[in-house]
């Protein structure tokens, strides 16, 4: 059918219009960048007072804030320059001691009320730990993670602390939006990058920091903003500059001013006692773009799982001379170091060459390493000494050894302990869905959207399961994914649900503790006693409901009324210690024999009656607890030491080899073997019975697991940060399939 003149008309217009946006697109140049002063502070540590008619409380931590000036140009003595007065502050985490408590939030806001440029927050570990204030972050700037664009630059906000947990780490939500939000911005525009934890600090491994290089690296990262150390120094993290901030208080309370003057960046640390002569951080030009070689890994493939003896790792280089490249090394999980051979690959086209590429290569021995994920990278050192990096992940695995009987990879971090019913496995994570996961195939069956985090391990009880989000409800979901109920509450829900003849009881982070139908949702009782919020999983017992909350209590309630029974103080914090870093509140409490066990942050585990006297310290450096299956002993997750097996009045059974860490997630015994992952991804397998540890598996590269496990028919589900779930079946299972 001949094309009519106005459908013709139409084509040409459209194809024009491409054309002109296309053409645009090769030659659109970023804005220029513009002379510009800002401010980074850092760790207020605002105090917390859990009502506003408080009689007295310390603020002093913020108030120097007030004394910043940003009404007039600064003088910058180590660099005997004039600079524009601040347009703006970036605050990088330990905004607050305690996180979001009472109105702790309001009163670190005051701080602010007579500056009158606008303030960019971050979260930093005391922000999220007792009670998490990412809910703040969405109100404020939109999500945890934002950014900006000023004076030609690009400015990008990442939160480096966990929900509820003070380790820092980089979620798998925050590296997919890192990912999407640097795509958007021209490779040559300045960008500065805030967060709170300096990228040498208590990350799970170095792969951890090496994941958000690889992604900054091809953009022109001009300087990475944190805190977290109460200092002013300069660091080179693989050739990108980083300043930390100081500390609004003590004895080194200052600021940095942060400058960019004819194309000249500028960081000098001002200290609010002014007899101390400022400390010059940083000067140097801004570069027009960012000249990073392209390192590409062909060999091994990301993600790939390989197996045998040896690994052939393969990399090519570019945008690199190869007359300047002087050696290029690759390293398995940061330890041996191995060669690889220059091979250049030359690409021809009818007998002309086109282009010649870089290519490096070695065989490594692998036959030792054990069965599961890893991390390699390679390192490419050119004449002047300056080096560059690339990173990747891969999984190894052996016919004979434990291996993945399926991994998924979910949109976000998973820190909610899954829940299995009926060959379903049921998991909340990051991205805000719980998701429904056929255990023999790890098919996704249905997810069911929340508005926010879900961090609660949900609970299966016949046809419905049950679990609280961060979007401040608790939530009835059908086995099949379709909503029963949903009860609002005043906060963010991060504990995990009870049910006890047809009521279910949960915390949240405004620390009350709900008693809900478990066929309606409705409000059967509410108790509001308790301070901080209440993170884990409430036990019942005897018509009494026991919990714990970051206010350094145990607690026991009527099951009936929630009219209190009992309070006392957790293990540690009736020795009189910081109490409320020390709380009994992430670890749920464990009934036996007549006695409650609690395990606390100061890595204590005692014992109380059951009207909550007698308390006796069982043991220490225990950092997670779970009864045994015949009701008879406890299995201790010990912070520094050995897993162990206790009997109910303290005395060891065994101890098994095998260091789980601090992560308070406790192991789990089905039909007599005793499954528990470490904080950095390593499963171990033990016979319950006797502690022998019988087959260990790397679900992780080294990044955090953060929950515990489920089983279902010997299979082991494992959650983990990087968003993966990952399912391992024993060596003996893997020949039937």
């Amino acid at each position: 059918m001949p094309m009519t003149k106005m459908k013709l008309s139409a084509v040409f217009s459209v194809s024009l219009i491409a054309c002109l946006l296309f053409c645009g697109f090769l030659f659109w140049k970023p804005a220029p960048v513009q002379d510009f002063t800002f401010i980074q502070i850092s760790d207020i540590h605002t105090e917390a007072r859990l009502s506003a008619d408080a009689a007295k409380v310390q603020r002093s931590r913020g108030s120097n804030i007030a004394r910043i000036p940003v009404t007039a140009p600064v003088d910058l003595p180590p660099y005997d320059v004039q600079v524009p007065a601040p347009s703006f502050i970036i605050a990088t985490g330990d905004l607050t001691e305690y996180g979001a408590a009472g109105v702790t939030w309001q009163d670190y806001l005051d701080f602010f009320k007579n500056i009158n440029i606008p303030v960019y927050h971050i979260l930093g570990n005391h922000d999220n730990t007792w009670v998490a204030a990412v809910h703040l972050m969405r109100e404020v700037h939109g999500g945890r993670n934002y950014s900006f664009d000023k004076f030609g630059c690009h400015f990008i906000g990442i939160d480096s602390s966990t929900l509820q947990e003070p380790l820092p780490s980089f979620t798998h939500e925050t590296l997919l939006w890192l990912k999407r939000d640097l795509k958007r911005i021209d490779r040559s525009t300045p960008v500065f990058v805030f967060f709170h934890h300096p990228l040498d600090a208590a990350f799970s491994s170095p792969y951890e920091r090496y994941r958000v290089l690889d992604l900054l690296q091809p953009y022109n990262v001009v300087l990475l903003l944190f805190g977290h150390g109460h200092g002013a120094r300069l660091y080179d993290f693989d050739g990108i500059h980083g300043v930390m901030g100081g500390s609004t208080f003590g004895r080194n309370a200052g600021y940095n001013v942060v400058s960019i003057k004819n194309g000249v960046l500028r960081v000098v640390y001002k200290y609010f006692d002014t007899a101390k002569p400022p400390k010059a951080l940083l000067e140097k030009p801004i570069p027009t773009s960012r000249s990073y070689p392209k390192i590409k890994i062909s060999e091994p493939k990301t993600g790939k799982t390989y197996s045998g003896d040896t690994l052939v790792v393969k990399t090519k280089v570019r945008n690199l001379e190869e007359s300047i490249i002087t050696d290029v090394i690759c390293q398995i999980d940061d330890k041996t170091t191995h060669q690889l051979v220059k091979s250049p690959v030359t690409i021809s086209l009818v007998g002309k060459r086109i282009a010649t590429f870089l290519s490096y290569k070695s065989t490594l021995p692998v036959g030792e390493l054990t069965p599961g994920a890893h991390y390699l990278r390679i390192a490419v050192t050119a004449a002047d000494g300056t080096t560059y990096y690339r990173s990747t992940a891969f999984y190894i695995e052996q016919p004979d050894a434990p291996r993945a009987k399926w991994r998924l990879v979910l949109d976000g971090s998973i820190q909610s302990t899954p829940a299995v019913a009926d060959g379903v496995a049921y998991v909340g994570a990051n991205d805000g869905n719980l998701y429904a996961v056929r255990t023999t195939s790890g098919k996704i069956l249905w997810k069911f959207p929340t508005d926010a985090e879900i961090l609660s391990s949900p609970l299966v009880v016949n046809d419905t399961v049950y679990f609280g989000s961060g979007d401040n409800t608790v939530y009835a979901v059908s086995t099949d994914g379709k909503l029963r109920w949903a009860h609002t509450t005043t906060a963010p829900v991060y504990s995990s649900p009870t049910v006890k003849h047809g009521m279910l009881y949960i915390g949240n982070n405004d620390a009350r503790l709900y008693a809900l139908d478990t066929e309606t949702g409705s409000l059967r009782w509410v108790y509001p006693g308790a301070h901080y919020s209440i993170e884990s999983q409430p036990v019942c017992f005897d018509h009494t409901v026991v919990f714990a909350a970051w206010d350094s209590y145990v607690y026991g309630v009527n099951s009936a009324n929630g009219s209190l029974r009992w309070r006392e103080s957790s293990p540690t914090a009736s020795l009189g210690r910081a109490r409320r870093y020390y709380s009994a509140a992430d670890c749920p409490p464990v009934v036996a024999d007549n006695k409650v066990y609690v395990a606390d942050r100061g890595f204590r585990l005692g014992s109380y009656d059951f009207d909550g006297s007698n308390m006796k310290v069982l043991a220490t450096d225990t950092a997670a607890i779970r009864l045994a299956e015949d009701g008879e002993a406890l299995y201790l997750r010990k912070f520094r030491g050995n897993l162990e097996k206790i009997d109910l009045q303290g005395q060891r059974i065994w101890e098994a080899p095998i260091k789980l860490g601090r992560i308070p997630a406790p192991p789990l015994e089905q039909n007599g073997m005793l499954y528990g992952c470490s904080n950095k991804g390593l499963l171990s397998a033990v016979d319950a019975a006797t502690g022998k540890v019988l087959w260990q598996y790397q679900v992780t590269p080294r990044l955090f697991v953060m929950a515990g496990v489920a089983v279902d028919q010997g299979v082991v589900i494992v959650p983990g940060m990087d968003g993966t779930l990952t399912a391992i079946t024993p060596a003996e299972a893997t020949h039937n399939p």
